[in-house]
């Protein structure tokens, strides 16, 4: 194709170049938020954002010594941190997280030492794990306050728990239960019922609690063939909880012992020879086992 001097020359379109994408920083999830008065000797709940008179159920405790030594003190575990006057939008879950709070209370008196002053800012790691800030808006004998609780994000760890198999003619099945505690209670991070073969339990457990437990605990039942005529048995292990989870093996002879009986007999039997075998386990709680077996020692041709 020729192109003509007096043919216009059209731009060649350019598409625009997008803008590179920018991460979306997500807000915390907010338990608590608010502002309020917390009136002299009377505790707060920072999970509920709310005032108490139980000593139970509460975070700290706006402590009035005398006329003029006051203090806030952590209760139930919690634990606080001053931050000082500084600018109180400012602070995110990131920082209140990387705090090094103490559960020594905070000097708040009405002179000398006074580190909760108008405008001033300090931290609470609530009983629960979750971190709160606090700004004291009016000291006084009942301190006006706001406050904002973030939900702590929850990590998770891997547990995995192996059977090992056994022989057919000795175990019918495998029943197991792995829980650990939290402070809602007991958890289950994995369950499964299995036959001779064994087989692998996987869960997870969550630091839901402000950390990870330090152990979880594995509940074995077992049940035998009725030919062996073993009694059921259940045993509970507690492996510990790594940097990685909980990788815990059960080999079934952890528990089950197997006894080999050798018998000095006769070369040549006689027609009426038999046999009668006897036996007892014990063990610190005394016989736990008992068993025998009689049968005829026949001569062969």
């Amino acid at each position: 194709m020729t192109i003509k001097s007096s043919d216009p020359i059209l731009p060649i379109p350019i598409r625009p170049i997008p803008e590179p994408l920018r991460p979306i920083l997500l807000e915390p999830a907010i338990v608590s938020k608010g502002q309020g008065v917390l009136r002299g000797t009377w505790f707060f709940d920072f999970e509920s954002g709310a005032e108490s008179s139980n000593l139970n159920e509460c975070d700290v405790w706006w402590e009035q010594q005398t006329n003029v030594l006051r203090q806030m003190t952590s209760m139930n575990g919690a634990s606080v941190y001053v931050i000082g006057i500084v600018d109180y939008d400012s602070i995110y879950l990131s920082n209140l997280q990387e705090l090094p709070y103490s559960t020594m209370p905070i000097p708040a008196n009405v002179s000398d030492t006074n580190m909760l002053p108008n405008n001033s800012v300090f931290a609470v790691r609530t009983r629960h794990g979750r971190f709160t800030k606090v700004q004291v808006i009016q000291y006084d004998y009942n301190l006006n306050i706001r406050w904002v609780t973030y939900a702590r994000p929850i990590h998770y760890l891997d547990v995995k728990v192996t059977l090992g198999s056994t022989p057919e003619w000795l175990v019918t099945r495998y029943i197991v239960q792995c829980t650990y505690n939290t402070p809602n209670g007991i958890q289950y991070c994995g369950t499964g019922t299995f036959g001779y073969e064994g087989g692998i339990i996987q869960g997870q457990i969550s630091d839901e609690a402000g950390s990870f437990p330090p152990f979880i605990s594995v509940n074995i039942s077992i049940d035998f063939e009725p030919d062996t005529n073993l009694q059921a048995l259940q045993k509970t292990f507690t492996p510990s909880v790594t940097d990685t989870g909980v990788n815990y093996i059960f080999e079934p002879f952890q528990v089950i012992q197997k006894t080999d009986v050798l018998l000095d007999l006769q070369i040549t039997p006689e027609t009426t020879d038999y046999l009668l075998l006897r036996w007892q386990h014990h063990n610190n709680s005394g016989t736990i086992y008992l068993w025998s077996k009689e049968s005829l020692w026949r001569r062969t041709s």
